[in-house]
């Protein structure tokens, strides 16, 4: 197999690894947190959290695969490779955000500090899972 689709295919399979985890389960976390600070209602669904770490899934592919092609190109230690990949890929969702996204977090416009900062971290979460996910599949530990 050409090592170019290896890259993406290593990515893409960290990034779903991650994204389901991290950015799924660890953004349900954090939009709880957010409701009860605000005092909103905390309602809980399977539907819903099976969104949220569809979404995450689905983005975790996507910007694992990218990084996994990118990441050679990258000359930082692990860890700031990480960290640049979950900011990189929290700041296009602040510039683009989904749809759903938008909706979801209208009503909590007097937290924004409070939700950029919590999902800004789980963001780098998410690109230091990746960033550690590659390096064993890379054999590095």
């Amino acid at each position: 197999m050409r090592s170019g689709l290896r890259r993406l295919l290593r990515g893409g399979l960290a990034g779903a690894l991650a994204g389901a985890l991290v950015l799924g389960l660890g953004g349900r976390a954090v939009m709880r947190a957010i409701a009860l600070r605000a005092g909103a209602a905390t309602g809980f669904s399977l539907g819903g959290t099976l969104d949220v770490v569809a979404f995450g899934l689905l983005t975790g592919v996507a910007a694992g695969a990218a990084w996994g092609w990118l990441r050679p190109r990258v000359h930082l230690p692990p860890v700031a490779r990480g960290a640049a990949l979950g900011a990189l890929v929290f700041a296009l969702l602040v510039a683009l955000p989904p749809p759903a996204a938008r909706g979801a977090f209208a009503g909590f416009t007097g937290h924004a500090a409070l939700v950029l900062g919590l999902f800004a971290a789980v963001f780098v979460a998410f690109g230091l899972a990746v960033e550690a996910l590659l390096g064993r599949l890379d054999g590095g530990g």
